[in-house]
């Protein structure tokens, strides 16, 4: 099921909306912005109201991920309005997957992304193995809509989801579930946490998911579009008093799923649930990340934190561009990617002034490794990648009145980067026999400064109004996956953004009703845009090449809410108006007819809206009954920058049914997404080279079934 609006919610004593406090460890603010039944996030890299939070955000707790069945980003569409996530290969699969804010996103999972992603503050920068977020320590999600460079710094010109999870506790505790639905989809998880001494907790955490797949493929005699990820967490705590809270994570992914299925228009019988693709579409992902975070109060209005992460990954993944049962276009991609950061910060208040400063160390070493058909023709890349970044940041807010604050940010960093890159010719077995071309050493650095104005004003306790100002950018540099020697030269410059955001946020009707809507102006200055399949020097590269296109601006009004029509009925929803342009289109691939000026961006909806019912039905022995029910719609948006290739609009129904004993111990629900079975078009393709048109559809209707129990 999906929720709409502010689903972050537990019912208070006095009816009003509410949610503990989230224990982050971060200094919280001194500045009256938190009350009993706040929702809580950290957008602002410490603890704050949402209703007090001078920027568009969404929040969504474990509960509600459970609920409406948020196992992977994508299910996060919906929930925070002018979100998207689109399907198809290079799109979105449960191993990649794509995300769009406001209609910016990153069209090559081989890019940063515009869409900045967090695991416990630690930034993951590919899309490879981002689709599944199935960890059942996960305590809330937030989204933050909008350009966020001067906390969370460069590749997050779009916005940021930040994944928050679940500390050790000192108390003993834990759930196990297990669930089963259509197409054998098979769900096992678990959470244990308790005390190991005075100080120390532990806890652990486990998941699997499985299915078998949707998508007939006559070819491979079987069904594609499989999933099988499984994701584990443990975490070590020392918390020996108010002023030290060190938290020491592992967590591990293994994906095995299958890759998005692509079917060939008017080939035989393709359709929505069948495809004759002779590529086998499984993926390997194995991903592990390490961190320590440790926060010291340095006194009762200063705190140290440190955030220390290593993470990395290993991929595999066949990416076939035809359908059909011949090697017309597609490639294999191999990966290897390690990272390190190390970030330090000092959050505080002293009077009048809040603060956070802070400074970030940033390191990847990353190879790819790309085998390709096309017409039957075999060719390869293999590029090797060293990305360093250094920033320097700090945010000040002054409490001009009791209702006035100024809040004034910047951030300062530099990037630089070292590329190789050759090609190799093949044959079908994809055995590489020469180098046809080859560069080496090519070095890039960019330095940028991204500063943030805004103001805030809370005229009454339930009433908050902002203004912001914030510049924002997302990397350039060499294209890791370049097919041909023109383009493996030449770096992407960076993208720019200028935001102009206003919000107003409300409580009323004595807090039975959230009404928070948000207007926005967006100004990019050398955009990246992704162009398919160019001819450059007469030669056709397979794939999308990355270029600065020139400028583009995107608008529009967001509206979320959240109506308590009596303690036991709940009404959510949001909707958002987007309008998008490219203002000046400069292609250099050398492509003909590639002007696109005054054509829309894609991946961005005009207008998408949703509604989210709950209904909670105590009952005379204790136990409970938990009704929800949903829609959302999204209209149409164009695939390609020539506004050819439109997707379909969509309009999906959800509903679930839950039951609760009368220990609160056992947990029974049933869960229905795509009641109606749509069969939309979520992305089109067309290869003019190759004359291959191709598409993707909706998942079909699921029905899952789950039992859970709690201690």
């Amino acid at each position: 099921m999906l929720a709409m609006g502010l689903p972050v919610l537990a019912q208070a004593e006095d009816g009003a909306a509410a949610l503990a406090p989230a224990d982050t460890g971060l200094a919280a603010a001194d500045d009256g912005s938190r009350e009993a039944g706040d929702i809580v996030v950290t957008a602002e890299r410490r603890e704050t109201s949402i209703q007090r939070t001078p920027l568009a955000v969404t929040a969504v707790d474990a509960e509600t991920q459970r609920e409406r069945g948020v196992v992977a980003l994508r299910d996060l569409v919906g929930i925070a309005p002018g979100l998207e996530a689109p399907a198809g290969p290079m799109r979105g699969t449960e191993s990649t997957q794509q995300l769009y804010i406001r209609g910016i996103g990153t069209a090559s999972p081989a890019y940063y992304g515009a869409v900045g992603l967090y695991l416990d503050d630690v930034y993951i920068p590919r899309m490879y193995g981002n689709g599944g977020i199935d960890f059942p320590d996960v305590e809330r999600i937030e989204i933050l809509r909008g350009p966020q460079g001067t906390l969370y710094g460069q590749n997050t010109s779009a916005g940021a989801i930040k994944i928050v999870s679940r500390k050790p506790s000192e108390e003993t505790s834990g759930w196990v579930r297990g669930a089963y639905g259509t197409f054998d989809t098979v769900e096992l998880a678990g959470y244990l946490t308790g005390p190991l001494a005075d100080g120390l907790s532990a806890s652990l955490a486990a998941s699997t998911r499985r299915n078998d797949g949707y998508v007939y493929n006559e070819t491979l005699g079987r069904n594609v579009r499989r999933v099988n990820i499984s994701q584990y967490s443990a975490k070590l705590r020392y918390n020996p008093d108010d002023r030290l809270d060190a938290v020491l994570s592992i967590n591990f992914t293994r994906d095995r799923s299958d890759n998005g299925d692509i079917i060939a228009e008017g080939y035989r019988d393709s359709g929505p649930r069948r495809t004759y693709g002779n590529i086998d579409p499984r993926n390997s992902n194995d991903a592990l990340g390490i961190n320590l975070n440790v926060s010291y109060a340095l006194n009762d209005h200063l705190t140290l934190r440190s955030i220390t992460a290593g993470r990395g990954f290993d991929y595999y993944g066949p990416w076939d561009f035809d359908g059909r049962p011949e090697d017309l276009s597609g490639f294999l991609l191999f990966v290897n990617q390690r990272q390190f950061s190390q970030e330090l910060q000092l959050i505080g208040d002293a009077g009048r002034l809040s603060y956070i400063v802070g400074g970030l160390f940033f390191h990847e070493d990353y190879e790819a490794s790309r085998p390709s058909w096309f017409n039957r023709n075999y060719s390869g890349l293999h590029s090797h990648t060293d990305t360093s970044n250094v920033g320097l940041y700090a945010q000040v807010g002054y409490q001009a009145t009791d209702a006035l604050k100024l809040v004034l940010g910047a951030r300062l960093h530099h990037e630089w980067q070292t590329f190789s890159d050759y090609g190799f010719a093949t044959d079908a077995s994809f055995k590489e026999l020469s180098r046809t071309w080859s560069v080496s050493d090519l070095k890039y650095d960019n330095t940028a400064f991204t500063p943030r104005i805004a103001l805030e004003y809370q005229a009454t306790p339930d009433i908050f109004a902002y203004v912001s100002v914030t510049r924002g950018s997302k990397s350039g540099g060499y294209n890791p996956l370049a097919g041909a020697l023109v383009v493996a030269e030449y770096p992407v410059g960076p993208e720019k953004v200028t935001a102009y955001e206003g919000g107003l946020k409300t409580r009323l009707l004595d807090r039975r009703l959230t009404f928070n809507v948000a207007a926005f102006y967006n100004d990019f200055r050398d955009y990246q845009a992704s162009v398919q399949s160019p001819i450059i020097d007469g030669r056709p590269v397979i794939g999308n090449v990355v270029v600065n296109a020139g400028r583009a601006h995107t608008y529009g009004l967001e509206i979320e809410t959240i109506a308590h029509l009596t303690d036991t009925f709940t009404l959510n929803g949001n909707v958002a108006i987007l309008r998008t342009k490219f203002d000046k289109f400069i292609n250099p691939t050398g492509n003909a007819n590639t002007d696109y000026t005054g054509k829309e961006l894609t991946g961005a909806p005009r207008h998408s809206f949703g509604v989210q019912a709950n209904w909670q039905l105590p009952l005379p022995t204790e136990a409970e009954l938990r009704f929800n029910a949903g829609l959302r719609y999204v209209e149409k948006s164009w695939t390609d920058q020539a506004n050819t290739i439109p997707t379909s609009n969509q309009t999906y129904v959800d509903a679930a049914i839950s039951y609760t004993d009368p220990t609160g111990h056992w947990l029974l629900s049933v869960r229905g997404k795509n009641l109606f079975d749509k069969q939309y078009v979520h992305s089109r393709t067309f290869d003019a080279i190759a004359n291959i048109s191709t598409v993707s559809y909706a998942p079909p209707r699921t029905i899952l079934g789950e039992v859970r129990y709690s201690f």
